[in-house]
């Protein structure tokens, strides 16, 4: 259930056309009472928006020399690490570093 509210979570992110670019266990709260459920996204710092608008097209793939990396290094994706540029796909796989950490405790 953590798994369907964070993904949605970050969909809805992603369809407003943003990368959350740090996730990791700490930007996620759980809800309190009757709202013990729903699962919150926070610390958008990092976070930037993936198309650019001028050209309404992704942003391109690498990062120029003056770009550092940004995120949680345990939660990273393998291409955010080779020193491209965050996707869509990043967050995605960085959530499912998370959930593996998740499982294996």
């Amino acid at each position: 259930m953590i798994a369907d509210k964070i993904l949605s979570s970050l969909e809805f992110i992603h369809y407003k056309n943003f990368v959350h670019r740090d996730i990791q266990p700490g930007n996620f709260l759980v809800g309190l009472g009757k709202k013990l459920q729903q699962i919150y996204t926070i610390d958008y710092a990092f976070a930037t928006p993936y198309l650019d608008t001028t050209l309404n097209r992704p942003r391109p793939n690498t990062l120029s020399t003056t770009d550092n990396f940004v995120g949680t290094l345990k939660y990273s994706s393998l291409n955010v690490l080779k020193g491209n540029r965050h996707s869509r796909r990043d967050d995605l796989e960085s959530l499912g570093l998370m959930l593996i950490d998740f499982l294996k405790g």
